[in-house]
């Protein structure tokens, strides 16, 4: 009998209901708006750029020719050869910490893969703009750069510093400016606010961009279409070698339960329960041992469409009907270090 694959369904948000936290729409305003960008690295780090000459979304960084790349939101060089590496992060995950490491290596073997000496290094920054306090202490803006532990006023002086923005954090004595985009990645708009209209207006002229929506759209088709096309791949090796090892199992089961009801019920009588009963249990472990496999293969084809670990996290809970903390464990085992939204 021909199994059914349980009904699943795929629903993104419709390109008008993107807002600037979504991944697709932030990569967008700050790679069209240079100076856009520039005022938000300003905001964070508290010190004058003078010009932004380059910012790119979805920037794919490789370490060797034929090693593993890593794809960043929106990498960003200034006319001082500083690299900003900016990433929107809207789900909590326990390797945020590792992640900025990884990009931290990346950033810095790319380039000295361009040729440069160690001593030329650019300063660099990662940056995670989260829409929650990862570490839960309260504070706006947390600031990592490395220090001597035993002379916390000795900084190594590598140039790097590792940044996670909190909307929700204590702005007694923050920039108004700065409690303007807090309010505003809790998705409060501050009326009047000069950075805050300007971003807003970005946002609403990318929602009316035809490129863009189809764009948008067309990555959502082939997400889809990866998604169900992992989903029956991995439900249909499920389902046979479940029922392989289910028949197998099956009629062991049967043997041993046709003797101990007694040689009065028959041999043959036994062997038929253990069969049919083998062939219910194979079929049911089948179908677990499918949607585990449905599963990684939707991470996996999220990950090869560039979705956002948040994107592909919502998905696992849309799906198979997960909670936050089971999704992330599955992600946790699975998501190769990108580049959905995943965020």
């Amino acid at each position: 009998m021909k199994q059914k694959i349980p009904a699943s369904s795929f629903h993104p948000k419709q390109y008008h209901e993107l807002t600037f936290t979504d991944n697709f729409m932030f990569c967008k305003v700050m790679t069209k708006n240079l100076d856009l960008c520039r005022q938000l690295l300003e905001l964070i780090l508290k010190v004058k750029i003078r010009k932004v000459v380059s910012a790119d979304s979805e920037e794919t960084l490789a370490v060797t020719p034929e090693g593993k790349s890593v794809r960043l939101d929106v990498y960003v060089e200034d006319e001082a050869d500083s690299v900003y590496d900016l990433e929107m992060q809207t789900s909590s995950q326990k390797n945020l910490p590792k992640r900025t490491r990884y990009y931290q290596g990346i950033i810095d073997l790319n380039l000295i893969g361009k040729g440069m000496d160690y001593s030329g290094l650019n300063r660099s920054f990662v940056i995670f703009i989260c829409t929650f306090d990862f570490f839960e202490k309260g504070i706006p803006i947390y600031t990592f750069t490395n220090r001597c532990r035993e002379l916390p006023e000795l900084e190594l002086g590598d140039e790097t510093a590792k940044i996670f923005i909190n909307p929700y954090g204590e702005t007694e004595n923050l920039s108004d400016d700065m409690k303007a985009f807090l309010k505003y990645l809790r998705g409060e708009i501050t009326k009047g606010n000069g950075f805050i209209d300007a971003v807003e207006q970005e946002v609403i002229s990318a929602r009316n961009c035809k490129e863009w929506k189809v764009e948008y759209m067309t990555l959502m088709m082939e997400y889809r279409e990866r998604y169900h096309e992992g989903r029956q791949a991995g439900f249909k090796q499920g389902m046979e070698e479940g029922f392989a090892a289910g028949m197998e199992q099956g009629i062991e089961r049967g043997i041993e339960q046709g003797i101990e009801q007694g040689m009065e019920q028959g041999i043959e009588q036994g062997i038929e329960q253990g069969i049919e009963r083998g062939i219910k249990q194979g079929i049911e472990r089948g179908i677990e041992q499918g949607i585990e496999q449905g599963k990684k293969a939707l991470i996996e084809s999220c990950q090869d469409l560039g979705a956002s670990h948040k994107k592909c996290m919502e998905q696992l809970m849309l799906r198979f009907s997960m909670t936050e903390e089971e999704a992330g464990k599955y992600m946790d085992q699975y998501w190769a270090v990108p580049a959905s939204g995943q965020e």
